[in-house]
């Protein structure tokens, strides 16, 4: 099941000690589409993954850890060039 988490359960699963982080943990754990480490920065491509997709654009990037978003139009230049 495809989820969208509030930032009550992003926010605890981002910091360390948070009083909620332990079920924020579990939850994260039992997702079969957690295939990144949770981190601020997947908050941030979570977000422009969204939007690329919900807006029917490619997303352009060096990044590769879009490669996680399945089903993202996603072109990931060489960093080579």
């Amino acid at each position: 099941m495809r989820c969208i988490a509030d930032a009550n359960v992003l926010l605890p699963l981002l910091t360390e000690g948070h009083t909620h982080q332990a079920p924020a943990a579990a939850w994260w754990g039992s997702c079969g589409v957690a295939r990144r480490e949770p981190s601020p920065d997947l908050l941030t491509d979570a977000w422009l993954a969204a939007l690329a997709q919900a807006h029917g654009c490619e997303m352009v990037t060096f990044d590769g850890g879009f490669r996680s978003f399945a089903k993202l139009k996603l072109r990931l230049l060489d960093l080579a060039g």
